[in-house]
């Protein structure tokens, strides 16, 4: 607890006790905490990679300068067993996502952009970033906002009447330079700033944009005359319902009490693959007699999903009208950037991760500026960095050990060590990128699939908040309440969890409207309203501290 404190800020009367709580932890995470000047704040004292340097690019120069040391041991390293068994993990963890998303932003963009650009651009920016990023660990992926973000563009170039990717080349020219104006002037060490409170707001947005789309699709498929067409659209639904269904039922395997340990583990992990390896085989067993839809590839490999299209934009023909749209468009994303790639670098660079060669955030946000400048000029989707599959690869890459005081099977295991190298993110990028090779076997998945694989990805990440468990509490009594919320005031927990759910409503209302940019603004904005309004609404820290800090329930 005292060392996620450290992250979200403290009062002044704390201030000691965080610091002296995390003497043991600064030497093992960096062997430079003496470079901190004495100057800074005590927030930033246990992360050298939130300290201030104080000239411009010099956060990024220090976090290159920490991390070229270690580069031979990053590749000496990936000769370990940890390396291709959470290469895998999160292959299988984050591809199927991936191409659920290149399905959507198809259908919504009328194929200007697709799953072609999704997984080529996830798999060349994380092979880039595993060899070149201070931070190979963090992983990189076009997320369920980005693909709310380019079909706000797609919508608006539609509206102003520009070419769609024109209007997106020149976006990611501005997002990029607003980016590295970020990195340059070291602004991401604001993020330690954050609390709990932001951070599970924009998580829950996040996890229900991907509930938004599922089940928007699969209405969709509703709006049909023909007896015969509404059978069809069952059929669909059915397939969509299989994947959730099963999906969620392996996640829970861990729970089970049959099966050994590391079976429960190995059907949680490879949950959504196993359903959708299932729901292909339904789809072709029992939808002999029905037409399924399923996942459209261009004829040729490598070429954009828009026929016809070159892969590098043109902007001979265009408006001049464009460059200042582009300009104030980029600002809202930006905003957006900001926090989720530094959200993601905070959890990923948590002291209880146990990483031993340091933080990094200006380096990897000043990487990102540059993917998203040159992505999207050929037509490419932006990328940054993702939650939960960040912590995962982590967490995957950690070597335990059972407690040697107890030989049950499932007994807790400790840490040992996190085999931090840069080859095993480098092979689940490049696993990414080869079924653009064959895109037959893309084919094979039906798109009912997809519509289950969002919905549980966005449901799978709710019920991991603190949010959604005190939101259910609406519905229980106060004695049947977790722990720690069953100590505090009924009314209290409520008035909390119904302000955060108020903000998040608003949030929703403008990502609904024609403004739907502005969201990221919204979500920024939480940031001082959690400073200035809470503690007026909450008073008393002590329950303050108990409602917007870790805490396992």
């Amino acid at each position: 607890k005292l060392q996620f404190l450290y992250f979200i800020g403290m009062s002044d009367a704390r201030d000691q006790l965080v610091n002296d709580s995390f003497v043991s932890t600064q030497s093992q995470v960096s062997n430079k905490s003496s470079m901190v000047p004495k100057s800074m704040p005590k927030v930033y004292e246990g992360d050298v990679g939130l300290a201030r340097i104080g000239c411009f690019m010099g956060g990024v120069i220090d976090d290159y300068k920490r991390r070229l040391p270690h580069y031979a041991s990053d590749i000496f390293d990936g000769f370990d067993k940890k390396t291709i068994s959470s290469a895998l993990f999160m292959f299988f963890a984050t591809f199927f996502s991936t191409v659920a998303l290149g399905v959507l932003i198809q259908d919504n963009t009328n194929k200007a952009i697709g799953t072609e650009e999704y997984l080529l651009m996830n798999s060349i920016a994380g092979m880039l970033h595993a060899l070149l990023g201070c931070q190979p660990l963090l992983v990189l992926r076009p997320t369920g906002p980005i693909t709310a973000i380019i079909t706000t563009l797609h919508s608006l170039a539609s509206t102003f009447d520009l070419d769609f990717h024109q209007y997106l080349a020149a976006t990611g020219i501005f997002v990029g330079i607003y980016m590295i104006l970020v990195a340059g002037l070291e602004l991401s060490r604001w993020i330690a700033y954050l609390t709990r409170y932001t951070h599970e707001i924009f998580a829950f947005f996040v996890c229900s944009i991907y509930i938004h789309d599922g089940i928007a699709d699969i209405v969709k498929h509703f709006h049909v005359d023909t007896d015969e067409a509404f059978g069809k659209s069952i059929f669909l639904l059915v397939l969509a319902g299989t994947t959730f269904v099963l999906s969620m039922f392996l996640n829970f395997a861990p729970r089970w009490s049959v099966f050994t340990p590391s079976t429960r583990e190995f059907l949680s992990d490879y949950a959504v693959t196993i359903s959708v390896f299932i729901t292909i085989g339904m789809s072709y067993v029992f939808g002999s007699h029905a037409e399924v839809d399923r996942v459209e590839m261009p004829a040729d490999r490598f070429t954009p999903t828009l026929q016809g299209r070159s892969w590098v934009t043109d902007f001979s023909d265009a408006p001049f009208r464009l460059w200042p749209l582009a300009a104030g468009s980029a600002l809202p994303i930006v905003f957006f950037f900001f926090m989720d790639q530094n959200v993601s670098s905070l959890y990923t660079q948590l002291p209880s991760m146990q990483l031993t060669k340091g933080s990094y955030y200006h380096s990897s946000f000043l990487c990102m500026g540059l993917f998203n400048i040159i992505s999207p000029s050929f037509g490419l989707p932006f990328v940054t960095g993702s939650l939960p599959h960040s912590p995962q690869f982590v967490k995957a890459l950690t070597c335990t050990e059972q407690c040697a005081e107890d030989s049950d099977a499932d007994a807790e295991k400790k840490n040992i060590y996190v085999s931090e190298n840069r080859i095993a993110p480098f092979l689940m990028y490049l696993m990414i990128g080869v079924p653009v090779t064959i895109p037959s076997v893309l084919e094979k998945i039906p798109k009912a699939c997809i519509d289950g694989i969002l919905v549980y990805v966005g449901v799978a990440g709710l019920l991991d908040t603190q949010l959604w468990e005190r939101a259910v509490c609406f519905l229980r009594s106060h004695v049947m309440f977790p722990s720690p919320y069953n100590e505090l005031p009924l009314r209290t927990v409520h008035k909390y969890t119904a302000i955060q759910l108020l903000l998040l409503a608003v949030c929703w209302g403008v990502n609904l409207s024609p403004a739907s940019l502005l969201f990221s603004v919204i979500v920024v904005s939480i940031v001082p309203f959690r400073s200035h309004v809470i503690p007026r609404l909450f008073p008393d820290p002590l329950v303050l501290h108990i409602l917007d800090s870790e805490h396992q329930s």
